[in-house]
C-alpha cells in the first residue's frame, strides 16, 4: 500500500488515516484472488510449516505530523490456527502488533526510516 503524505510535509494536513487487509495464506485460492484483497505472496514469500492464516490481516492507522515530525502509527491483527508443540491440541487466536515510526522526506521522497 502506498501513501502520498506529501500533505502532511506541506502542512495542508495533520493526520492522514489508513487502512486495508492482506492475505497470508500461501497461495491465494480462486476465492481469495477474486475478492481484490491483497496478497503477500505478491510482495514477499513466506512459509508457514504448521500455522494457517484463516482471515486477511487487517491494518488500520494513521500518519501525523506534529511541528514538522511525521509519525506512523499503525495496529496489524491477524487471526491464526496452528497446534500445539507439546500435545497436538488445535491452537486459535488473534494477534496484533503496534507499530510506530518516523517517516522522513528526503530529496522528494517519502520512506519509512
Amino acid at each position: 500500500m502506498m501513501l502520498d503524505v506529501s500533505s502532511l510535509f506541506s502542512g495542508a494536513m495533520t493526520s492522514l488515516p489508513f487502512s486495508f487487509s492482506m492475505r497470508l495464506s500461501e497461495e491465494p485460492d480462486a476465492e481469495e484472488a477474486d475478492s481484490g484483497i491483497p496478497h503477500l505472496s505478491e510482495m514477499m514469500p513466506l512459509t508457514f510449516s504448521d500455522v494457517r492464516f484463516p482471515a486477511p490481516v487487517a491494518v488500520e492507522g494513521v500518519v501525523v505530523s506534529e511541528g514538522g515530525y511525521v509519525l506512523l502509527k499503525e495496529d496489524a491483527t491477524v487471526a491464526y490456527e496452528t497446534r500445539c508443540a507439546r500435545c497436538l491440541a488445535p491452537i486459535s487466536g488473534t494477534w496484533t502488533l503496534h507499530v510506530e515510526k518516523p517517516v522522513a522526506q528526503d530529496r522528494g521522497e517519502t520512506e519509512l526510516v
